[in-house]
């Protein structure tokens, strides 16, 4: 389907290779036509998705019922609200990352690396072993109430 000026994100997201395999079986809930000049960073990305946000953990920036526009083919950088999923856990997280991503660990190697993520409300941070994570992209924005809000990195301690 062709959308002129825009394009069309689902949320089940069924044909798409990048989605998180907990989403792959998902009942369509909804889809999105966002224009592409609200959305920059989407316009090169032909895998983005849109997750609803059900919790206050990540607020202000995300709010119980808006749509958050998730770009797989943006790198995830410290600072950035992150769409994540665990290996073998149902559903997924919307977090703020903290630490870069860790490089894959050496053959005999001795130290598990890991990923530091943190919720805005309360403030909390966490840490989860990168062996664990499944995918993990980046949240670039939110449709809240029809406007369309860019999410930008913060920075965090």
């Amino acid at each position: 389907m062709a959308v002129p000026g825009g394009r069309l994100l689902f949320t089940d997201g069924a044909a798409l290779d990048a989605l998180p395999a907990c989403l792959m079986n998902a009942t369509p809930v909804a889809s999105l036509c966002i224009p592409t000049e609200m959305a920059p960073a989407l316009r090169a990305d032909r895998h983005g998705y849109v997750i609803g946000c059900d919790g206050d953990c990540m607020a202000p920036d995300l709010q119980p019922g808006d749509a958050v526009l998730i770009s797989p083919a943006m790198k995830v950088r410290p600072g950035m609200i992150v769409a994540l999923t665990i290996k073998g856990a149902p559903g997924g997280a919307l977090k703020r990352l903290v630490t870069a991503l860790p490089p894959p660990l050496p053959a005999g190697g001795e130290c598990e690396p890991a990923i530091v993520l943190q919720m805005d409300r309360p403030l909390t941070t966490m840490a989860i072993r990168a062996h664990r994570i499944d995918r993990i992209h980046a949240a670039v924005g939110v449709v809240r109430e029809g406007r369309y809000v860019a999410l930008a990195p913060r920075v965090v301690a």
